[in-house]
């Protein structure tokens, strides 16, 4: 058997309602600075050969003046400020303090209450079942409750260990 057998695969973070716009913000931040940094990667550099300096004291260029073939050497761009990263990691933390840790122990705890409960209702419907048997006809409805009374029981067992083992919350 593989380690793998009894994984989940885990769910992508979906943020709540109520903060689902400061996310879409974020998003169209970063894919603005992602577009504007594909641009400036993607112009087609000068060669270096074209690019020349012009020593002060060569006399070839006077006050501020820049020779006919030099260009201007590009500058270099400043760094986006790291607030957004730090914001987007603070929303993060304060959302994984919300959530359950404790979540799958009550799933757990979920199935073993359907389990318990199925057999519990299990042994009531049998004992509506010798009851309708034994009892006849006078006292067929107190055990048709009973039988009623079980199936109830082990429905509730069936929906409760559905719920629990969905592990999607109520």
């Amino acid at each position: 058997m593989s380690d793998e057998a009894g994984r989940r695969e885990r769910k992508t973070f979906e943020p709540p309602p109520w903060e689902r716009d400061q996310f879409e913000e974020l998003a169209r931040r970063k894919a603005r600075e992602q577009e504007q940094e594909r641009q400036t990667t993607a112009a087609p550099a000068q060669p270096a050969s074209v690019l020349t300096v012009a020593d002060p004291g060569d006399g070839q260029a006077g006050d501020g003046e820049r020779p006919e073939g030099a260009e201007q050497a590009p500058t270099k761009k400043p760094e986006p400020p790291g607030v957004e990263d730090v914001k987007f990691q603070a929303m993060l933390l304060e959302l994984s303090v919300e959530e359950r840790a404790d979540a799958r122990e009550v799933r757990r705890a979920g199935v073993v209450a359907s389990y318990v409960l199925s057999a519990a209702g299990s042994v009531v419907l049998g004992l509506g079942l010798v009851l309708v048997f034994q009892g006849g006809a006078q006292g067929l409805a107190g055990s048709s409750m009973v039988v009623i009374a079980g199936m109830f029981v082990i429905g509730f067992a069936i929906w409760l260990w559905y719920r629990a083992s969905r592990g999607q919350g109520s």
